[in-house]
């Protein structure tokens, strides 16, 4: 990218980034080939304005590179797959257990949207209004959990947590997301709680049944009851029967 500075006259100087140099040709200094004093001094000190401002663009970039690396090198060491997104929700970053864990390769992943990774596998309704809200809205996403279908590795739960980091400076703003595989862990709870409700229903059969003989046994002992309380009056009847004989022998 050439940079052309007009000075009066017709005059003007072309200038490369990174190393403002007069190149070779001239189209013209002025009408009679000659600049004067003041147009030169006025070129200098526009290409100075052009060298800090080159100057500056290059720590810049140097910092943003340097931020660059020094977030790639936290995502190496992160156990979960873990993406690095810019505001517009654009993959720039991506660590290893991230490839290994979806079965994809970098170039079909860095410089894309989430929305468009796998074939479009993350382009998930829900997951888009809440990334769309960190960006607008709140800094995070917390342990949000998320049954999906992929294409490459089939049905699983994940649990996802981000974060938007507030640009600076010397770093643009991004987005961190990580991605927990769950799938195992919910299948283990899935089964402790199929689990513990056989041994619930088990139990309450069992109680059942005990409440059942029990009942049963209270009925046998009211039977019993009655019959001994009839028992009882019967032999009262009897007593009073014999007393009675006797009254009259007398």
């Amino acid at each position: 990218m050439l940079l052309e500075v007009k000075c009066n006259n017709d005059c003007f100087w072309s200038l490369m980034p990174y190393n403002f140099r007069q190149l070779p040709f001239i189209e013209s200094m002025n009408k009679t080939g000659l600049s004067s004093n003041a147009e030169i001094t006025l070129l200098k000190k526009r290409i100075a304005v052009l060298e800090e401002m080159n100057s500056h663009y290059k720590e810049m970039e140097g910092k943003v590179s340097e931020a660059r690396l020094y977030a790639e090198n936290i995502v190496e060491t992160v156990r979960d797959p873990l993406l690095i997104m810019d505001g517009e929700l654009k993959v720039f970053s991506a660590n290893k257990a991230f490839f290994e864990t979806f079965k994809v390769k970098s170039e079909e992943t860095l410089g894309q949207f989430i929305y468009d990774l796998g074939n479009g596998q993350w382009n998930i309704p829900e997951l888009k209004k809440l990334l769309r809200e960190i960006i607008t809205k709140r800094n995070t996403l917390d342990d949000y959990e998320m049954e999906h279908n992929f294409e490459t590795i089939g049905r699983k739960t994940m649990l996802l947590n981000a974060r938007r980091i507030p640009p600076t400076p010397a770093k643009p703003r991004i987005i961190l997301l990580s991605i927990e595989d769950i799938t195992e862990r919910r299948s283990v709870q899935q089964q402790i709680k199929i689990g513990l409700q056989q041994k619930v229903e088990e139990r309450t059969k069992e109680l059942d049944i005990v409440n059942q003989k029990l009942k049963e046994k209270i009925v046998d002992l009211e039977i019993i009851n009655k019959a001994a309380i009839g028992r009882e009056l019967k032999m009262i009847e009897l007593k009073k029967e014999i007393e009675r004989l006797r009254n009259r022998e007398v």
